[in-house]
C-alpha cells in the first residue's frame, strides 16, 4: 500500500507538503498549482487512498454508524417489518456517504447486556438501535446513555430527555379502522398488547389511546400474544383456536402483519372464511399483507421513511455532540394509515 512518503520522493517534495495537498484545510493553497496538480496525479496512478483512521483521529469522525438489533427483531415474523426499515437507513446512509455496520445483540435481563465491541472502541460516530422490551428497557438504554456514544431509538418514543428517537403513532390509523368496522356491525373488536412491554413507561404511545375508545359503540378486547415465547405463526394459530372455540368472543382483530397472515389461514382451513365470519386488520402494512388470500387491510407504517429519519436524526446528534453543543433529543412520530382490502367485511347478523 503506497504512503504519503512514495508520493513525496516522487514528486519531490516533503510528506507533510503532500499531506496539505491531499487533505487540504478550507481556504488554504498549500503549493504552487502545479505542484498540487503533480502530487495528485502521482497519488492517482499509485491508488493511493488516505489512512480512514488516521483521518478519523483528526478531524475526530469515522464516518461509520451501527445498527444494533435486538434478538427478538431478528426473526422470520420481523423480517418484513425490519426490512423496510433497515432499507430506509442504507439507502440514507448511502446518500450521506457514510458507512454502516450491524449486529444483532441479546438484550435480555437475564443475558447482561454488553456493548458491542465497535461501541467500547469507539469505532462508530453513533448508533441506531431497536427499542428494549419491558424488564431491558432502562437497563439497556442506560448502557447506550453511559458509553456517551450518540444514538437514536426506532420504533418508540421516548420520555427520557436524552435519548432521541422515531417511530409511528398509531392512533390515526386506528380511528379510521374502527370506524370502518363499527360502519359494517362489529361490536367486539380485538386489538394486539405484547406482555413484556407492560413495564416500559412509554408504552402506551406503542397501543390505541383510551380516548379513541370513548368515540365507538363497541367493546375492545386486549388480545396478548407473546413472541419471546413463541413465533407470530405459533401466535397466528394459537389465536385462530381461541376464536374457533369461543374462547375470545370477537368478530375482528387488528393485530401484526405476520401473525394476522397465518391466523386467516388458520381460520380459512377450519371453515371460518375471511371476511364472511371473521374480519382482520394487519399493523405495518407489509408486504406480506398482498400474498394472502383475501389480501389484508393493514394500517400502514411508512417504515423505510423511518429508518431514513433515523439517520438524519443521529447525524444530528452526532453533530451536537462533537462540537460541544448541549441540545434537546429530538422525537419524530409519524402517523399510521388505514389501508382497506379483501380481509374486513359486513357483520353477519
Amino acid at each position: 500500500m503506497p504512503t504519503l512518503n512514495d508520493i513525496a520522493r516522487k514528486a519531490g517534495v516533503s510528506a507533510p507538503t503532500v499531506s496539505r495537498i491531499l487533505s487540504p484545510k478550507d481556504g488554504v493553497i498549500p503549493a504552487k498549482m502545479s505542484t498540487i496538480q503533480k502530487v495528485r496525479k502521482i497519488a492517482e496512478s499509485l491508488n493511493y487512498s488516505p489512512n480512514a483512521a488516521a483521518r478519523s483521529l483528526a478531524i475526530r469522525r469515522t464516518d461509520n454508524i451501527g445498527v444494533v438489533l435486538d434478538t427478538l427483531r431478528n426473526t422470520p415474523g420481523e423480517s418484513p417489518v425490519w426490512s423496510q426499515i433497515l432499507a430506509g437507513v442504507l439507502n440514507e446512509v448511502r446518500l450521506q456517504h457514510l458507512n454502516c455496520m450491524m449486529t444483532v445483540e441479546n438484550y435480555s435481563a437475564s443475558n447482561k447486556f454488553r456493548l458491542p465491541e465497535a461501541v467500547r472502541q469507539k469505532n462508530v460516530d453513533g448508533l441506531i438501535i431497536t427499542h428494549p422490551l419491558g424488564t431491558t428497557d432502562s437497563n439497556v438504554l442506560q448502557e447506550f446513555i453511559d458509553n456517551g456514544v450518540p444514538f437514536v431509538v426506532l420504533s418508540a418514543a421516548s420520555s427520557d430527555p436524552r435519548v432521541w428517537s422515531v417511530c409511528c403513532d398509531p392512533n390515526p390509523g386506528y380511528m379510521d379502522a374502527f370506524t370502518y368496522l363499527c360502519e359494517l356491525g362489529h361490536r367486539k373488536v380485538g386489538y394486539c398488547v405484547y406482555p413484556q412491554w407492560n413495564a416500559a413507561e412509554n408504552r402506551e404511545k406503542m397501543f390505541p389511546s383510551k380516548n379513541i375508545f370513548k368515540n365507538y359503540n363497541m367493546e375492545f378486547v386486549p388480545v396478548e400474544v407473546d413472541l419471546a415465547k413463541n413465533s407470530h405463526i405459533q401466535e397466528g394459530q394459537r389465536l385462530a383456536e381461541q376464536i374457533i372455540s369461543g374462547g375470545l368472543d370477537i368478530t375482528a382483530i387488528v393485530m401484526g402483519d405476520s401473525i394476522s397472515a397465518e391466523l386467516l389461514n388458520s381460520l380459512n382451513e377450519q371453515g371460518i372464511k375471511v371476511p364472511d365470519d371473521f374480519s382482520i386488520i394487519g399493523l405495518d402494512d407489509t408486504y406480506i399483507c398482498q400474498c394472502t388470500s383475501p389480501k389484508l387491510s393493514s394500517l400502514a407504517s411508512p417504515l423505510v421513511e423511518m429508518g431514513q429519519i433515523a439517520v438524519r436524526l443521529l447525524q444530528d446528534a452526532v453533530k451536537a455532540k462533537q462540537g460541544g453543543l448541549t441540545v434537546s433529543a429530538r422525537n419524530i412520530i409519524l402517523p399510521k394509515k388505514f389501508v382497506i382490502r379483501k380481509s374486513t367485511g359486513p357483520l353477519k347478523r
